[in-house]
C-alpha cells in the first residue's frame, strides 16, 4: 500500500512521507486499515517491522478528531523513543506529551495533551489516581504487549487492560508484540482484530556457528574468514571486515565487559579500531566511574559495552555512537534485546544458559533468542541481517539448529495468579471505588487474560483469600457486604507500593518508636527496613562479603535476623549490604569505592537510590499515621538519599546546580549555609575546586 493511498489527513501522509516512507510494509498495509477504523488489534510480526508507525498512524488520526490517545511502554527509554517519534506529527495540530513525575503525583501533562505516553506502571497509577481519565482516553496502544509473560511487569500490564476494558468497553486497544505462538489468544481476549506474520523489511538468516563456518537454517553455509582468538573475535572481525556492525550477547555483565575489551583489542590488532570516544564517560555526575573508565577505553577502539549497570548517559552513549556508526560492535546483556531499536548487521548470541541461585544453570527460552535475533538487519544499509549462536561439537550444532532455529516460540501466559500481585491490584481497585462487593471483585478479575485463558474458579479462591489477608492487614474493611479502604488502604494504594513493603514499613515505624524512647536509630537500621520491600533488587552475596556479617554484628536493626538459614542467608544478608551501599551512598562514599566494594555499577547505584526514595517517601506518608515524630527525619533521609549526602549538607542542597560534590565542596570551603553563601564574593566562589565564574555568579543571583 502506498501512503498516499492511507484514509487519513493529507497531514498525517506528508510527515509519514517526509520520514522516508512512500509504501508500507505488507503487515503495516494490513494492520493499518482496522487501526484507523477504530477497531482492537493485536499486531504480532518481527522486530524492525515496523508495527509502531501503525500505532503512530491510528492514534494521531484519532486526535485530529479530537479523541485522546495513550501509548504504553514497558520501560522509560523506550517512552523517550516513543515521544521523539511522535513529536513529528506535531506539526500537523496535536500535542504529544510524556506522563512523568512520582507515581502519587498529579501530573500536569494528563489536562495537556492530544497523544499521552507512560510506562504501564504510570498508566496504571494515574488510572488509580484520576478513574475519570480512563473515560476521556479512547485509544490505547500497548507496546510489547507479550511482556504480559513477565513475572515483574507483566500484571501490571494486564490489570490496567482489564481495568480499562471494564472501565470504557469501547475504548479502542492497538497491541503490538514479538512473534509469539499464541497471539491469537492474546486476540481473542482483547476482542480484536488478529495480524500475525514473519515478514521482515531485511531478510533475517539464522544460523549456528562451528568450526570456521556458519551452517544456516536455510541449507546453505558461510565460511568465515580466519582472525581473532576465539568464535566471537573471529565472527565480529568478519562482520567489520564486510563493512557492518556486530552485537554480541552475553548472560553476565562480567562477561559483556570483558568481551568488550578484548573485541577492542582485537579491533586495534586487526587494523579496523576507530575511535568513538566522544566526551568523559568516565564520570557520573563529575565523580570518577571505574566502569566508565573501561568504558572510556574500550570506546577508543571502536568496541563497547552495555547493561544495565551503566548510567542513562553512558549508555544514551554507547546507542548513539552505534547507530551512528562510530562504534563497531557491542557486547551487551538480553536487556539490550528489549531496549531501544539498535540493530546490527551481525547479531552473535554467545551464551545460551543462565543462572539463577534459585534454579542453576538453565537454557534460555526461545523467545528471548528470538527478541535477540530480531535485532539484526539494519533496514537500509543492510541486504540481509545474521543471527548466528555458537556450538562447541557437531551434535551441538544439530542440538541448537533442531531447538533455537527450527523452533516454536513458546506461549506467553499471565503471572496474575502470584498473590502480591493480587494484593496489590484488588486493594486498588476497592480504593479507587471501581468495585465494592464480592461480585463485582469477581466479575473485573473474571476480565484478565489470566482468566481468560486459565482457570477463572481458582482466580475467584486465590481472590477470597487476599481479601481476607487484606481485612487482617486494617487497609480494607468490610460493611453491610461492601467493602472500602481504610485511611491506611488508601495511602499504601496511592503510593503505589506492594501491601506486602506497607505492612513491613508499619511494622518498622512502630519498632522505630519504641526504639528511640531508649535511643537513637541508626540510619542503616532505617535503611534496612527500606531494603525488606518487595519492590527492592536487592544485591547479590559474594564469596569475598564475609565482612558484611562483621558490620551487622555492630548494628542494632529494626528487624531481628530469621533463625532459618537459608532466608537469612539468601534474603536477610542481601537485604543489609543493599541496606550498608545505600548507607554509604548518603554518607558520600566515592562511586568508585562503592563499584569496587559492592561489585555494582553506576546504573546499578542509581536504580537502588531511586527505590530507596520511593520507599522513604513512602514510609514518610506511613509514619503521619504510625510514628508521626519521625517524619521530619525520615523526609530528610529522602532528600539525602536524591543527593547523596550527609544530613550537614541538607541547607544548601537545594541551590539549582549544586549536587553532591559541589556542595561538599562549598562546606568544606566554610559555606555551611544560604546565608553565608549569599554574602560571598563571585571571585570566593570562583577559586573553589570544580566551581568557576559562570557557575559561582548563577549560585550567588539564586539565593539573592
Amino acid at each position: 500500500m502506498k501512503v498516499s493511498e492511507l484514509l487519513v489527513t493529507d497531514d498525517i501522509k506528508n510527515i509519514v512521507a517526509d520520514m522516508g516512507i512512500d509504501n508500507l510494509y505488507p503487515p503495516q498495509a494490513e494492520g493499518v486499515v482496522p487501526a484507523v477504523k477504530g477497531k482492537n488489534l493485536v499486531l504480532a510480526v518481527p522486530t524492525a517491522s515496523g508495527k509502531s508507525l501503525v500505532a503512530y498512524i491510528a492514534l494521531v488520526h484519532f486526535a485530529l478528531k479530537g479523541e485522546k490517545g495513550l501509548y504504553v511502554v514497558p520501560l522509560r527509554a523506550l517512552a523517550s523513543e516513543k515521544y521523539r517519534d511522535l513529536k513529528r506529527f506535531e506539526s500537523a495540530g496535536i500535542r504529544v506529551r510524556v506522563a512523568s513525575g512520582d507515581l502519587d503525583a498529579r501530573d500536569p501533562s494528563l489536562d495537556d495533551f492530544d497523544i499521552l505516553i507512560a510506562t504501564s506502571e504510570k498508566a496504571d497509577s494515574m488510572f488509580r489516581h484520576r478513574p475519570s481519565i480512563a473515560r476521556r482516553i479512547k485509544h490505547v496502544v500497548a507496546d510489547e504487549v507479550h511482556l504480559i509473560h513477565d513475572g515483574h511487569r507483566g500484571p501490571t500490564l494486564e490489570f490496567f487492560l482489564t481495568r480499562l476494558m471494564a472501565l470504557n468497553p469501547k475504548t479502542q486497544i492497538i497491541a503490538l508484540s514479538a512473534t509469539i505462538r499464541n497471539s491469537e489468544a492474546l486476540a481473542d481476549w482483547l476482542g480484536a482484530v488478529h495480524i500475525s506474520s514473519d515478514w521482515r523489511p531485511v531478510e533475517l538468516k539464522e544460523g549456528v556457528y562451528f568450526d570456521g563456518e556458519i551452517s544456516f537454517s536455510d541449507g546453505t553455509v558461510k565460511d568465515v574468514k580466519p582472525g581473532g582468538k576465539d568464535a566471537v573475535e573471529r565472527l565480529v572481525l568478519d562482520t567489520i571486515r564486510e563493512g557492518g556492525q556486530a552485537m554480541v550477547f552475553l548472560m553476565s555483565r562480567r562477561s559483556a565487559e570483558s568481551v568488550a575489551e578484548r573485541l577492542g583489542g582485537a579491533l586495534k590488532k586487526e587494523g579496523l579500531a576507530v575511535s568513538a570516544d566522544e566526551g568523559d564517560v568516565a564520570l557520573v555526575d563529575n565523580e570518577p566511574s571505574s566502569i566508565g573508565e573501561r568504558l572510556q577505553r574500550c570506546l577508543k577502539n571502536g568496541s563497547a559495552f552495555h547493561h544495565a549497570g551503566l548510567a542513562a548517559g553512558q549508555r544514551d552513549t554507547v546507542e548513539s555512537g552505534f547507530l551512528q556508526g562510530k562504534i563497531r560492535c557491542i557486547s551487551a546483556t538480553p536487556t539490550l534485546a528489549a531496549g531501544i531499536n539498535l540493530p546490527a548487521r551481525r547479531v552473535i548470541i554467545r551464551d545460551l544458559h543462565r543462572f539463577e541461585s534459585s534454579r542453576g544453570r538453565y537454557p534460555i527460552p526461545l523467545m528471548e533468542v528470538k527478541q535477540m535475533s530480531g535485532r539484526a538487519g539494519r533496514p537500509g544499509l543492510d541486504p540481509y541481517g545474521e543471527a548466528v549462536l555458537i556450538a562447541k561439537s557437531p551434535g551441538e550444532v544439530e542440538a541448537l539448529t533442531e531447538h533455537y532455529l527450527n523452533g516454536k516460540t513458546e506461549n506467553i501466559d499471565s503471572k496474575m495468579s502470584s498473590q502480591p500481585v493480587l494484593k496489590t491490584h484488588v486493594l486498588s481497585s476497592i480504593a479507587s471505588g471501581v468495585v465494592e462487593t464480592n461480585a463485582e471483585i469477581a466479575e473485573l478479575f473474571k476480565r484478565t487474560f489470566y482468566a481468560h485463558s486459565s482457570d477463572a474458579q481458582y482466580m475467584e479462591k486465590l481472590i477470597s483469600d487476599v481479601l481476607e489477608m487484606l481485612e487482617e492487614e486494617h487497609m480494607i474493611e468490610r460493611e453491610g457486604g461492601r467493602y472500602r479502604a481504610t485511611m491506611y488502604g488508601r495511602v499504601v494504594s496511592d503510593l503505589y507500593i506492594d501491601p506486602e513493603s506497607a505492612a513491613r514499613l508499619r511494622k518498622a515505624l512502630f519498632v522505630m518508636k519504641h526504639m528511640e524512647e531508649e535511643g537513637e536509630v541508626e540510619d542503616v537500621a532505617i535503611l534496612h527496613a527500606v531494603c525488606t520491600s518487595t519492590e527492592m533488587y536487592r544485591l547479590y552475596l559474594r564469596k569475598s562479603d564475609i565482612w558484611i556479617e562483621d558490620e551487622l554484628n555492630r548494628t542494632e536493626l529494626l528487624f531481628e535476623p530469621p533463625d532459618d538459614f537459608f532466608d537469612y542467608k539468601e534474603l536477610f544478608l542481601p537485604e543489609f549490604k543493599t541496606a550498608l551501599l545505600l548507607k554509604d551512598w548518603i554518607g558520600e562514599r566515592t562511586e568508585k569505592e562503592m563499584e569496587k566494594l559492592y561489585g555494582v555499577g553506576p546504573g546499578d547505584i542509581r536504580s537502588k537510590v531511586d527505590t530507596a526514595r520511593w520507599m522513604l517517601y513512602a514510609m514518610t506518608r506511613l509514619s503521619e499515621l504510625f510514628n508521626p515524630s519521625a517524619k521530619e527525619r525520615l523526609r530528610g533521609m529522602e532528600i539525602r538519599m536524591k543527593h547523596g549526602i550527609k544530613a550537614e549538607l541538607l541547607p544548601i542542597i537545594a541551590i539549582k546546580g549544586v549536587g553532591r560534590v559541589r556542595a561538599r565542596r562549598l562546606y568544606n570551603a566554610g559555606y555551611t549555609s544560604v546565608d553565608k553563601i549569599r554574602i560571598a564574593q563571585p571571585e570566593e566562589l570562583a577559586e573553589i575546586e570544580g566551581m568557576g565564574r559562570v557557575m559561582a555568579e548563577k549560585i550567588l543571583k539564586q539565593v539573592n
